[in-house]
């Protein structure tokens, strides 16, 4: 993925958006949302899936976990897959 912030002096390298590199929708892998019959309460939709997507996204990248990635952001570069 691309986006990162680096530390160069003790100071972070990035100060606005021209200089940190975001992903674009267009860059964006296909997602596929699958909503879950319940009687449940209803909570809402979406919020609760923000705090599992790193580790789908890691689990997806870095297939088997024994690769070691534990920390975000996931760079390409510096896998050891």
């Amino acid at each position: 993925m691309k986006e990162a912030i680096t530390i160069r002096d003790g100071a972070v390298e990035q100060q606005n958006f021209d200089d940190y590199s975001v992903l674009r929708m267009p860059e964006a892998p296909a997602l596929e949302t699958w909503f879950i019959e319940s009687h449940a309460e209803p909570h809402g939709l979406g919020e609760a899936a923000v705090g599992l997507t790193g580790p789908a996204v890691a689990n997806a990248i870095f297939a088997p976990p024994a690769s070691g990635c534990v920390e975000l952001p996931f760079r390409m570069d510096e896998s050891t897959a």
